[in-house]
């Protein structure tokens, strides 16, 4: 039997192809408090209007789908404005304002360069409380390429898109850099800190572990640009969120479809997801999406990325099938990687898993909960809105009236 002969007969029910269609399906209700980025396919940094739904790519063009993000908030002021002297001190640098196209198009990105004087070259910003935070900066090179990032710091490597020093170094975490498009970089440091923030040049390549900046004396032109910095409460890093005069907050996205939006797809005896997504926080217990009756009476939820795991199988993930305390349906796949998991159910006959890989631990047994009225799909969090998920792109849900196999399943999950 061919691969083909496993595809269903039946038609989805519903189909919401977010990285292809770019749109919303006109029964979903979404809502957003605020303004938020997003990169176009182009690889350049857009603002959607509040309430307006975010699709995204990543730095080659790739379309991500419907981004969906928690709140969070920019805890620096003047994120573009490195010139300015009451939001970034500066020790042997010298700032010139709107030296270069930056991200977003405009060209409102910053030349740092450094003086001649043999030290090392660094802009900081105001002492921030001791807590977990996520510091972030786009970069390009201009006659350096390197940046440093922290005192005692990360080393980005602005030409080959590479972290050249190894961790860990004091109040250092995690670090990760970002492609976007015409030579710029996103670069991202995770730690425990306290003090102040600092972005030093480097006129060569870091001799291992940096336990502080480089010394050496510039020619009081040569540097690098630099635009949109972000320090965020948290482990990893979110949507760019600019400043100017005070820290700004983005609102959380919420994604639902409730009444009749919902019961003209959602078979109640029986039916079958397909979910393409993509995961890039840190969840302890996010739900990928859920399916309700009336509050407190849920026919089906998904807790994704319940456990954080450290094997080499990465995340787990576990399904709960029509209500709290039930055993899981556990399944494994890998944060930051595209992945498509599976739910089939039907009265005695349940299945999930995740790129063709079936869950060994699925259980069979539970019945069917009739839902009520206000039936209800969310996506991104739970219905009471809790547990919602940190960062998610979801690219595509489908969905099939129809128990389909587990055979069928694992053929369109490939």
């Amino acid at each position: 039997m061919t691969i083909r002969h496993l595809y269903p007969a039946v038609e989805p029910s519903l189909n919401l192809d977010f990285a292809n269609s770019k749109k919303l399906d006109s029964r979903i209700t979404f809502t957003r408090g605020s303004t938020a980025t997003y990169t176009d396919e182009s690889g350049i940094i857009r603002t959607a209007a509040a309430n307006e739904a975010r699709f995204d790519h990543d730095g080659d063009g790739n379309s991500l789908g419907l981004l969906i993000e928690e709140s969070r908030t920019n805890l620096l002021t003047r994120s573009e404005e490195f010139n300015d002297g009451a939001a970034w001190g500066k020790t042997n640098v010298t700032v010139t304002a709107n030296a270069a196209v930056a991200p977003d198009g405009t060209t409102t990105a910053d030349k740092l360069s450094a003086t001649t004087t043999n030290g090392i070259h660094s802009i900081f910003s105001a002492a921030i409380s001791a807590g977990t935070y996520t510091f972030s900066v786009f970069a390009k090179k201009a006659e350096y390429d390197r940046i440093i990032v922290n005192y005692y710091g990360i080393s980005f490597n602005l030409n080959t898109g590479v972290i050249e020093s190894t961790l860990p170094w004091q109040y250092n975490t995690s670090a990760k850099i970002e492609k976007f498009a015409d030579g710029w970089y996103r670069c991202f440091v995770t730690g425990t800190a306290a003090g102040n923030l600092y972005l030093s040049l480097a006129n060569a390549a870091p001799a291992g572990n940096l336990s502080a900046p480089p010394s050496f004396a510039g020619d009081g032109t040569s540097g690098i640009y630099v635009w949109g910095a972000q320090l965020e409460a948290g482990s990893f890093p979110t949507s760019y969120i600019p400043t100017t005069s005070s820290t700004v907050t983005r609102s959380a996205e919420v994604v639902s479809m409730t009444g009749t939006n919902f019961s003209s797809w959602y078979n109640q005896s029986e039916g079958s997801f397909i979910i393409e997504h993509r995961h890039d926080g840190v969840d302890s217990d996010g739900y990928l999406f859920e399916i309700g009756g009336t509050s407190g009476n849920y026919a089906y939820s998904h807790a994704a990325h319940f456990i954080g795991s450290t094997s080499a199988s990465g995340y787990q993930s576990r399904s709960y099938f029509y209500g709290y305390g039930y055993p899981s349906s556990l399944f494994y796949f890998t944060k930051s990687t595209p992945t498509k998991v599976f739910y089939g159910y039907k009265s005695g006959d349940y299945a999930a898993g995740a790129d063709r890989v079936l869950s060994t631990t699925s259980q069979s047994s539970w019945n069917l909960l009739v839902l009520t009225v206000d039936n209800y799909l969310g996506l991104g969090r739970r219905r009471d809105g809790t547990r919602s998920f940190q960062q998610l792109h979801i690219s595509r849900l489908t969905y099939y009236p129809t128990r389909l196999s587990n055979a069928t399943l694992q053929a369109l999950t490939l």
